[in-house]
């Protein structure tokens, strides 16, 4: 299997964990647990070697 250079992720502490998928939607059950108990938790999309911050219509690099 070839590696994915696209994909949502989720930042924990300010660093990246291994739960990773290409659909935000597979995530999300897993980020809204994490944030429960860590609300420093977010989601971030990686492309481009970059994280990128996507909320609504606004696109910034982390």
């Amino acid at each position: 299997v070839p590696p994915r250079y696209n994909y949502w992720t989720i930042i924990l502490n300010e660093k990246p964990t291994a739960f990773r998928a290409y659909k935000r939607e597979d995530l999300m059950p897993t980020y809204r647990r994490l944030l429960a108990k860590h609300p420093s938790a977010a989601l971030m999309w990686f492309s481009k070697g970059r994280f990128w911050v996507i909320t609504g219509r606004r696109t910034v690099i982390a």
